[in-house]
């Protein structure tokens, strides 16, 4: 299931931008931002 490792990734890169206590400056990399 390819599906299951993708979804976590995007777990852990929607976690941190869900939460405001993790809105790190550190976070907020061009890499990490799709748009």
């Amino acid at each position: 299931m390819p599906a299951a490792p993708r979804s976590r990734l995007v777990n852990v890169v929607v976690a941190p931008r869900a939460l405001p206590s993790f809105d790190l400056p550190s976070f907020d990399l061009p890499s990490f931002q799709p748009t």
